[in-house]
């Protein structure tokens, strides 16, 4: 994965030039669909069918697989953060 990649998920943005953050949908298609989500987790909170469905939207959205791999790691160490923010194994 290049700098560039990894910066993204430690909050740097992402170039523009980044190929594999290249739409193939409109942007406001995207920002509709993200919204949605983020309303719904906003209200149910998220679990692994939420995880899905925004890897899925990701899958769909974008030509390769680095930003499904960004969020499976920003999602990871969230987990992670709730897990022992409450004393817990996290698996």
């Amino acid at each position: 994965m290049s700098c560039v990649n990894d910066a993204a998920v430690e909050g740097t943005p992402v170039q523009a030039s980044d190929p594999e953050y290249t739409l193939r949908w409109p942007h406001e298609v995207v920002l509709t669909e993200l919204a949605d989500l983020i309303a719904r987790a906003e209200q149910e909170g998220v679990g692994p069918a939420w995880n899905e469905e925004v890897e899925t939207l990701l899958r769909q959205a974008f030509p390769s697989d680095a930003p499904v791999r960004a969020f499976r790691r920003v999602a990871a160490k969230s987990a992670l953060s709730r897990n022992a923010a409450r004393d817990e194994e996290p698996f």
